[in-house]
């Protein structure tokens, strides 16, 4: 009995392991069919395919370094969400096709980067393939737009993913093998890192308020600071100063409200608002009202004080 189940988990494996090597080539096939079209798809031998499959990349992977500053569900939180906005990105071909960006970051640099290597003797056909796909190749104009493709996205996940009230995000992503076509890695890192809200009085009352500015590499937060000339004002007392900028927790809502946007994306408009130079702004009898921006589209104003 305990044989019979022995050979029926090889026989399990064996298929486990055919079906994951069929759907694996497969995907590399439809990837390089949208790229040179089926004629040099024929040309990809056995043995092409064998060995892309033998030094396959792992699948893209997530993981979170937060320690044990956030909960578990946050952490799946952000990962299913790193995915989901991942998996609705396409990669334009020169031809008008669109090709998924995830199968652009597997199967399809593994398959660039082994044809980009492959020696002309390796298949009889390998001058004929390279000469093919070389338009799409390691360093081409073409691999570089999608390469920047990616990392827009991963930045747009930082954005999407940034809850400004609570935490910050920011992606690693070196280990992704478009930065090393040799990586055996393939897997981005999020760091989260949580946002320290702090208290002013404004009109008597005690509010909460959080620094405007951006997570930068080495895991250092960039907090926006200015003059308060930068704004219009002169007060003597800090007229050589460079003061932090703070955004009030109830004008964030606020904001969030009226346009109706992801809270990460506004913040990090607020941030481009602020950081950019010359700050725009107009003086409103004792008020100065500095103009927001949307995607480079103003959308609205912000009330400045300086204290």
């Amino acid at each position: 009995m305990a044989k019979k189940k022995q050979k029926q988990a090889i026989l399990n494996s064996r298929l486990q392991h055919d079906k994951h090597k069929k759907d694996f080539l497969e995907r590399v096939v439809h990837f390089a069919r949208v790229l040179v079209g089926p004629e040099v798809v024929g040309q990809l031998t056995v043995k092409i395919l064998d060995r892309l499959y033998d030094i396959r990349y792992p699948n893209f992977g997530i993981t979170t370094t937060n320690g044990k500053k956030f909960p578990k569900q946050i952490d799946d939180l952000i990962r299913l969400n790193f995915l989901h906005i991942v998996k609705m990105q396409n990669i334009e071909t020169p031809s008008g096709a669109v090709i998924p960006m995830i199968r652009f970051m597997n199967e399809g640099l593994l398959l660039l980067h082994f044809i980009g290597d492959m020696q002309d003797h390796y298949v009889s056909d390998a001058a004929e393939i390279k000469k093919a796909f070389w338009p799409f190749l390691y360093g081409t104009e073409w691999y570089c737009n999608a390469v920047n493709s990616c990392l827009r996205a991963i930045n747009m996940v930082e954005v999407c993913l940034t809850m400004p009230r609570q935490f910050t995000v920011r992606i690693e992503s070196k280990e992704l093998p478009f930065y090393d076509p040799r990586s055996r890695t393939n897997c981005a890192r999020i760091h989260l890192y949580p946002v320290k809200m702090q208290q002013c009085i404004a009109d008597g009352t005690k509010r909460e308020i959080t620094p405007v500015g951006w997570m930068r590499e080495k895991d250092q937060f960039h907090v926006c600071h200015h003059l308060l000339q930068t704004f219009g004002l002169d007060e003597t007392a800090n007229s050589d100063k460079q003061l932090p900028v703070f955004i009030q927790k109830h004008a964030l809502e606020r904001l969030r409200e009226r346009l109706a946007i992801n809270e990460g994306m506004l913040f990090y408009n607020l941030f481009l608002t602020i950081n950019n130079y010359p700050i725009k702004f107009h003086k409103q009898h004792d008020r100065v009202l500095v103009e927001y921006y949307l995607q480079e589209q103003k959308v609205g104003y912000l009330i400045f004080r300086g204290c």
